[in-house]
């Protein structure tokens, strides 16, 4: 046997994993007539369900390559899903197989059955018995469900919601677990006390015995899989001898042949607390757990059936101990949480070959340098290696800027949250972007409103490493923007800010140890989203070199009395666009300026027309002479030039383009300023989308719009984008200070979180 762990830092969230569990994927695609099992499909891929401390169920998909071959399998629409109706933290999650079914429980006693439709999660039953907790487990052929909870009741129910029966128990201490036999006509319970009990499919009472005095009982399992996927059993597996492992609090495990077994195996690990599981071979039994009395030294161990250890391995370092473990595609992963983290072991039953050994050894010393050639053959297996059994869209600390900037490939499911110091505080502190990953949120990007008089924002850079910003500087006035824009849109208190502020050119900020605190970097910004004093029209520029200065512009119909649902208009560029202005607003010519040069020749003047559906590149280099303007002839060249220079507007422009001194006059000093300003705008397609009309309910009186479960709550903000027929974003509250926000290409998150500020002001619209 041979266990590797893999080498992947973002397998982690927000708050600790209190229960694990794993199934097979079955095809989206599933006629009338069902689903014939293929283990080689059904194994390679699935999915993983964790549950969490802050009320959170995450379901996340897994996949392994096969015999050393990098995965060509198409991944499904939607890799990850937060699923929101506990209002306590999540301490049991199990999955039901046979009928793709999740259950879940949070400590206040609350049991969710969720169930899949139409590629989203449902709750399809709710059981609520306002008592703790202690254990629930499906039977093996997905029917039946067993209920503990902590006052000794014990309930045997259907997978619809009947119950079947109900027992109250008077054990000496509390019931902590409870397993099904093999094949499902007994139900075992442990007490706190060391007591086991045994009773029959219809609830009575057949055995019992007091295994441990000094100990309780913390969890068993019998040795065999977890669900029948076959309709018809294995005659082999009927004469299986199965073994009952029994895990007692002080972290020694007893191993029984049947209940009533006179000499059971005992087996000390050294390890407390404990986690075991049954392999889906039958015939080894994980356990994970840590040293006592050394924080943070965590160890796997795998015994056979006999009680004899076959392997032992020490987990990565961790600052948290083992709080849950599981099995995953048949007995090739382990999965077992460390607090918030994830760690993902490798399991081989037989020795490696000698070549994947080796491959083994120079990856995990990283003697593979990258630019040397290195045949395909090792490739695959070096891509096998490197893969990550857990999908994780996440981002590494190095990659997170380029992350936050560029459209991503996929569809991102996120979460604003509203943070606020008091009930009082108004406007709120920031809002804060999240990435929804293994049940819990990943911080992003954080936004904070920067002035009372007008709902505008600024948002944060949320990579903080040693860089040279020396090209970033926002001490220029209006932060670099063009003195063509509107004065509307922006906030003469934010430059009277901003103009003597400038970012320094290096930063010796030293890394958090968690890389997912809730709490981002404040230090330099990255975009900002102004807006007009009626909070209808918003521009969104980028501060950073990474980003372009203008992203897009939303505008929103002016509503006063808000009798009508929103109507919004999104104008956005892709990655490392310019924009032009007021492309939102009625085509109007800007304001010209023409100077003569005390000759003949006709007047140059340059003039910029706006469209409402693309970005006009062409320029108007010449006008038709004007009578007016033949008039002055008289005036003095350099005098114009010296006071041109002089201006303010001249200062503004030459913060980003030195003067050439050799300009023979005002003429080609224009064409020149011209040629500047196309040389940097980059041709990339620009998107004008509306938000999608929601319709009348004439039964609830209200607009209403389908958010596919993930809006939870009516609100005015709510909303929704299309392109091109497709939803490429959706905005809607939650809860008080909680928001979804999904989004795709075109939008990248910094754009998609700049709309979504832009919606929660109210004002005008």
């Amino acid at each position: 046997m041979h266990i590797r762990f893999e080498k992947n830092v973002n397998t982690k969230c927000d708050s600790d994993i209190l229960s694990l569990s794993w199934m097979g994927r079955v095809p989206d695609n599933v006629n009338e007539e069902g689903w014939t099992l293929d283990g080689h499909y059904y194994y390679k891929q699935g999915w993983l369900a964790t549950g969490n401390s802050q009320g959170l169920v995450g379901v996340t998909f897994t996949s392994i390559p096969i015999n050393c071959a990098p995965s060509t399998d198409k991944l499904p629409l939607r890799t990850n899903y937060n699923l929101r109706n506990h209002h306590a933290k999540v301490v049991l999650v199990k999955w039901n197989e046979p009928y793709q079914k999740l259950a879940s429980c949070d400590s206040s006693g609350v049991i969710n059955v969720w169930a899949k439709f139409d590629f989203r999660w449902n709750v399809e039953l709710i059981n609520d018995r306002n008592t703790r907790v202690t254990y629930f487990s499906w039977s093996h052929d997905g029917r039946l469900a067993l209920i503990c909870y902590q006052d000794g009741f014990v309930l045997v129910g259907s997978v619809t919601g009947h119950r079947y029966w109900s027992s109250m128990l008077h054990p000496e201490g509390t019931v902590t677990c409870g397993a099904w036999s093999p094949d499902d006509q007994e139900v075992y319970f442990g007490t706190s006390r060391g007591q086991m009990k045994v009773l029959d499919i219809h609830g009575t009472l057949i055995f019992q015995i007091n295994l441990s005095d000094d100990s309780g009982i913390s969890s068993m399992a019998w040795s065999c899989e977890k669900f029948c996927m076959n309709e018809n059993r294995n005659k082999s597996d009927c004469l299986f001898k199965h073994v009952l492992a029994i895990c007692c609090k002080n972290g020694s495990i007893l191993l029984m042949r049947r209940y009533d077994d006179p000499a059971p195996i005992l087996i000390r690990t050294g390890l407390c607390p404990i986690y075991m599981e049954w392999a889906n071979s039958k015939e080894l039994l994980c356990v994970a757990g840590s040293k006592p009395g050394k924080q943070s030294v965590n160890i796997v161990q795998i015994y056979s059936d006999n009680g004899q250890l076959v392997y032992s391995i020490n987990m990565p370092q961790s600052l948290t101990n083992v709080t849950a473990v599981t099995w995953a595609h048949n007995d090739r992963r382990i999965l077992i949480a460390t607090g918030p983290e994830i760690h993902v072991a490798c399991v081989s039953a037989s020795v490696l070959p000698l070549h994947i050994l080796c491959a083994l050894r120079l990856y995990d010393e990283s003697l593979f340098p990258p630019d040397k050639l290195i045949p395909i053959c090792v490739q695959d297996i070096l891509s096998a290696i490197s893969s990550s059994t857990i999908y994780c869209e996440v981002p590494k600390l190095s990659e997170l800027r380029q992350f936050v900037s560029s459209s991503p490939k996929n569809r991102l499911y996120c979460t604003v949250v509203q943070h606020v110091n008091g009930p009082d505080t108004t406007p709120p502190v920031c809002y804060v972007l999240y990435m929804e990953y293994l049940g819990g949120l990943v911080p992003l990007l954080k936004g904070k409103r920067i002035s009372m008089l007008k709902p505008e924002f600024v948002i944060f850079d949320p990579q903080v490493d040693d860089m040279t910003y020396a090209n970033a500087q926002i001490s220029y006035s209006n932060f670099g923007w063009d003195d063509s824009e509107p004065e509307t849109c922006s906030s003469p208190k934010l430059h009277r800010k901003n103009r003597h502020r400038s970012r320094p050119a290096c930063c010796n900020r030293k890394l958090q140890l968690n890389c997912y605190t809730d709490v981002l970097p404040e230090d330099y910004r990255l975009a900002e989203v102004t807006a007009n004093v009626w909070g209808t029209k918003f521009h969104i520029r980028g501060v950073c070199d990474d980003l372009t200065k203008k992203l897009g512009r939303v505008s929103y119909r002016t509503s006063i009395l808000h009798l009508q649902p929103r109507q919004m208009t999104l104008s956005i560029v892709g990655d490392g666009q310019s924009l032009d202005d007021d492309s939102l607003t009625p085509k109007h010519l800007q304001r010209r300026r023409s100077c003569s040069v005390g000759s003949s020749n006709p007047k140059i003047a340059v003039s910029r027309v706006v469209e409402d559906s693309k970005v006009s590149e062409t320029f108007a280099h010449s006008l038709p002479t004007s009578p007016v303007a033949a008039k002055k002839k008289s005036s003095s060249p350099s005098a114009i030039r010296k006071r041109l220079m002089n201006s303010p507007l001249f200062f503004r422009k030459v913060l980003r383009t030195q003067i050439e001194p050799d300009f023979q006059n005002l003429e080609t000093f224009q064409k020149s300023q011209i040629k500047n300003k196309i040389d940097m705008c980059t041709k990339r397609q620009q998107f004008v989308m509306q938000n999608k009309a929601p319709i009348w309910n004439d039964l609830t009186q209200v607009y209403q719009l389908d958010f596919g479960g993930r809006v939870t709550q009516e609100s005015a903000k709510n909303f929704q984008v299309e392109y091109d027929g497709i939803q490429v974003m959706q905005f809607g509250r939650i809860d008080r200070n909680n928001f979804a926000l999904d989004f795709q290409y075109p939008f990248s998150a910094v754009q998609a979180f700049a709309v979504a500020l832009a919606s929660v002001t109210q004002r005008l619209k």
